[in-house]
């Protein structure tokens, strides 16, 4: 029996979240699914094992494990150094409220497009709701959620602007018409997550003066940003100067401005270097990297064995309406890449070439799919924030669920909801 692409991708997901239900460490867990997968995709043990290794090797994935590898080190000195209590403490002098400071500061860390970010802000959260009586699952949706609102309009997130490129809408009029849609995420996940979370700082004293240790405090995260900013600017000056295409390597602005942050914390806490060397051979650190093999293996997977576009012809072949192929592609390519870059690149030039065949205002339909897409990156469980997170509070996948699904429906109809309007206001 001929199996269609669509279910073999699903029994795939399936059985990598019951292995991992059944207290196999989710990195291993993904590497037996993309196994798995390989084989139902009749790609052969040869070309899975040739698939996997090169993708250990090629320049995305090490440079994703020196951002990870990066992010925990930063994240251990930080802690064992006291500073990430500091960040907390200072900040109560911005925002009174417990619950404002549990969503604050994973947002803050969602200002930088910083692959598995979550990783960082979490041990920050987790301090500044730690007199709540709060599930481990509560606690992880709280940190993924308030980590990625700005996904949908922050002009430092790739996949915002590669669907404003490919749509061929100016960036600003795409930035402007989701940044609705960031404010409604920001004030669902209030509403649905932080009820429980209660309380008042307990700050007492010069209010100016916890500001100003917060702006010191939290200059490692602000190095990190400054350099993605000026990195951005140089390539725009050498480009204008040259007249040709220039960008830097791929989270190169990333991996240095780590670098500077980890010299930084390093000498201002006056940190022995036996400390960073216990960061650095930390044994959380190894079930980290093989998990960015995992997830990166399993990509490699679906791309070398067309499973991705097999799933598109297989929706055409069922004549299933243009309105739900553009809604169904950027969901599904959502959940198998787990990430806004990864679901734009595969579905939105079928979606372009649906709405150019329909007529449709581009903007329009590109809001539409940048929701849906959006939607099934969040639901993913190859999501790297999402692995990382509930990987650092030992979450059930059932429970994550749980708390993520309502406010992301609400999320969804927003998108919806825009969608309509531009298309109204286009006439």
């Amino acid at each position: 029996m001929n199996i269609p692409s669509l279910v073999k991708v699903l029994l795939a997901f399936g059985l990598i979240l019951f292995l991992n239900q059944t207290r196999i460490q989710f990195w291993l867990s993904l590497f037996i699914g993309t196994i798995i997968l390989g084989i139902w995709t009749r790609l052969g043990l040869t070309t899975i094992l040739k698939v996997i290794g090169k993708e250990a090797v090629n320049y995305p994935t090490l440079a994703l494990v020196i951002v990870i590898t990066e992010i925990l080190i930063l994240s251990n000195l930080m802690k064992s150094s006291g500073q990430l209590d500091r960040i907390v403490e200072s900040f109560q002098g911005v925002f009174r409220s417990v619950k404002a400071v549990s969503a604050s500061l994973p947002a803050l860390i969602g200002l930088l497009p910083m692959p598995g970010g979550a990783l960082f802000s979490a041990p920050m959260m987790e301090s500044a709701v730690s007199e709540a009586d709060l599930s481990p699952e509560r606690k992880t949706i709280i940190n993924y959620w308030f980590r990625h609102p700005w996904e949908f309009w922050w002009p430092l997130y790739p996949g915002i602007l590669l669907a404003a490129g490919l749509l061929e809408v100016r960036l600003e009029y795409l930035m402007a018409a989701q940044f609705p849609i960031c404010l409604l995420h920001l004030a669902v996940g209030t509403f649905f997550l932080l009820g429980p979370v209660h309380g008042e700082t307990l700050f007492t004293g010069d209010a100016r003066a916890k500001r100003r240790a917060f702006l010191r405090e939290t200059l490692p995260i602000s190095l990190v940003i400054l350099t993605v900013v000026i990195t951005a600017l140089v390539s725009l000056l050498i480009q204008s100067i040259s007249g040709k295409p220039f960008s830097f390597p791929q989270y190169s602005s990333i991996v240095f401005g780590l670098l500077v942050s980890i010299i930084w914390v390093k000498t201002a806490n006056r940190i022995p270097s036996r400390n960073l060397a216990r960061s650095v051979f930390n044994r959380g650190m190894l079930p980290m990297i093989f998990l960015i093999f995992g997830i990166m293996a399993f990509r490699g997977i679906l791309i070398e064995s067309r499973a991705v576009q097999d799933i598109q012809l297989e929706l055409a072949r069922f004549h299933i309406p243009p309105l739900l192929v553009i809604a169904i592609l950027p969901f599904l390519s959502g959940i198998v890449t787990g990430i806004s870059f990864g679901f734009v690149g595969a579905s939105f030039p079928v979606v372009i070439a649906l709405v150019q065949e329909m007529g449709g205002n581009m903007l329009s339909w590109g809001i539409l799919a940048f929701g849906f897409g959006y939607a099934g990156m969040m639901l993913s469980p190859i999501h790297l924030c999402f692995a990382l997170t509930r990987d650092h509070f030992q979450s059930r996948w059932g429970g994550n669920y749980r708390y993520l699904i309502p406010p992301l429906f609400i999320v969804l109809a927003g998108s919806i909801t825009m969608s309509l309007l531009a298309a109204w206001a286009a006439g």
